[in-house]
């Protein structure tokens, strides 16, 4: 029962995805901060209804992915599999209706002759995306590579889009807040496996840390952060502004904190996973915060 409880968990949206999808409105808002602070005026209906085609994208991956094999799975074989089926079909028709929405938002667009190059490109390259990380035979999001998928879409494509919507050029200061804020995010993500590293273990499910071992996952955790957190500072000569350098570094002890914990637990010390899973939130989520934030009242 208790096994079944741990699989069924699978099937819902759980407290990790909604952090997520906090994330994900956050980068969104940062996106939109870098365009605002750089004098773009700002398009509230255009702007929300680019946070609302996001979002839709996002749930729609989530729900596509959420379709367990009784089959295959040892863990659900014996249990009632005409309810699964049926939740998963559930699934299958809100993904569609998330889909519907953001096909309404292309229309939008494409009524008001408002898609750029590079909103248009930006939107094919999500589709491509979301199609090779939900559906088979892709199904990149089964084969453990699903952190790096959500990491490109939610550190890059969504910030950029939301800085498109606003602005029609390319700006240095995009790739020298989003680069490092991307290598924050999958440091973030590889954290998160570590937290349910047993039970992904136990249902075989891939992750990035099941994929290439939690020995060398854990130095690839502690260098994406000292990384971001030195491209944030090598961005003070490249025209990034000193305010938004101490912005991001009110979370660096955080960050070192985290690097901390993660040794200790594989070291063997007591793990206290949830507030590990706190503790590599804060610094991902913090961080977009207060540069969405910084941005947005400058």
């Amino acid at each position: 029962m208790k096994t079944l409880i741990n699989k069924m968990r699978i099937i819902n949206i759980n407290d990790q995805r909604i952090f997520i999808l906090i994330a994900t409105i956050l980068m969104y808002a940062l996106g939109g901060g870098i365009a605002h602070y750089l004098g773009a005026l700002f398009l509230p209906f255009e702007f929300l209804m680019g946070l609302f085609w996001v979002i839709s994208i996002q749930i729609s991956g989530f729900l596509l992915t959420l379709r367990p094999d009784p089959a295959k799975d040892k863990y659900i074989r014996n249990v009632n599999v005409e309810k699964i089926e049926k939740k998963t079909a559930t699934n299958l028709q809100l993904s569609r209706l998330s889909l519907s929405f953001s096909g309404v938002y292309i229309a939008i667009l494409l009524i008001n002759n408002k898609i750029s190059v590079y909103i248009g490109a930006l939107i094919i390259i999500t589709l491509l995306g979301l199609i090779l990380y939900s559906i088979p035979p892709f199904y990149l999001s089964k084969r453990g590579y699903q952190e790096i998928c959500l990491v490109l879409f939610q550190g890059c494509l969504v910030p950029a889009i939301s800085f498109f919507i606003l602005v029609n050029y390319y700006h240095r200061m995009l790739f020298l807040i989003l680069f490092p804020m991307t290598l924050l995010a999958l440091a973030y993500y590889i954290a998160l496996n570590f937290s349910t590293f047993a039970h992904d273990q136990k249902i075989d499910r891939k992750t990035f840390v099941q994929r290439y071992t939690w020995q060398r996952s854990t130095p690839i955790h502690h260098i994406l952060l000292i990384s971001g957190y030195l491209f944030f500072l090598l961005g003070l000569g490249m025209g990034l502004p000193q305010k938004l350098i101490w912005v991001s570094f009110l979370t660096f002890p955080l960050a070192i904190y985290q690097i901390y914990w993660l040794i200790r637990i594989t070291r063997g010390g007591r793990p206290l996973l949830h507030f590990f899973k706190i503790l590599a939130a804060s610094v991902y989520g913090l961080t977009a915060y207060l540069f969405a934030l910084t941005l947005w009242i400058n």
